[in-house]
């Protein structure tokens, strides 16, 4: 029998919210609507935001549902509109020390499920990674890393690890993702059919 573990659900481990790119293809970008060095700055810096998403987004309400009355109380009465590496960080670290923290710190393991750019922004915050090194941070889809903390909640580092996040794999990867992908940019800003898997902001 498998054993059965409590489980914490929590809105402050989504996804980054992308903002006026929410929905869109990642590959589908017109160079007339967003310049290529913008969309780039928005994936990988720390502290520049996209451009807001407004009510009259094809996307804003499908974003919306997705929150209850209780959690859209707790933001400030509104859902995001877009976030910065620093803004996801900032709705996750309260999450890290009322919940995540004390309960290793009481002997327990604590399994963190959540996004590339949550888990990004969470990882800097707590661990103290420099921002030029989360900036090139790539977390792999589905893999585990595990964190042996000491004392203080600070991370021991794991030798012959990836330097940045001194933590290790559950299974050796073929390199250290320490370089985020580049993304090819179109020439047209396409809507995505609901049946096509093209990753998507």
């Amino acid at each position: 029998m498998i054993p059965s573990f409590p489980i914490h659900r929590s809105w402050r481990l989504n996804e980054r919210h992308y903002g006026a790119l929410q929905g869109y293809n990642k590959d589908a970008v017109i160079n007339t609507l967003y310049d290529p060095d913008d969309v780039r700055n928005w994936r990988r810096s720390w502290d520049i935001a996209p451009p807001l998403m407004t009510d009259d987004h094809p996307h804003y309400n499908i974003v919306k549902k997705q929150y209850s009355e209780e959690e859209i109380k707790e933001m400030g009465g509104d859902i995001p509109r877009g976030e910065s590496l620093v803004q996801t960080a900032a709705r996750l670290v309260p999450l890290w020390h009322s919940q995540i923290h004390p309960n290793i710190l009481n002997g327990s393991v604590i399994l963190v499920v959540a996004h590339a750019n949550s888990l990004r922004s969470l990882i800097a915050s707590v661990f103290d990674v420099e921002k030029e090194e989360i900036e090139k941070l790539r977390i792999p889809t589905g893999t585990p890393l595990i964190y042996n903390l000491d004392g203080e909640g600070k991370p021991l580092p794991v030798p012959d690890q990836c330097g940045i996040l001194d933590g290790e794999f559950l299974w050796p990867l073929d390199e250290c993702p320490v370089l985020f992908d580049d993304f090819e940019l179109v020439a047209s800003l396409q809507r995505v059919p609901s049946d096509d898997t093209t990753p998507k902001f």
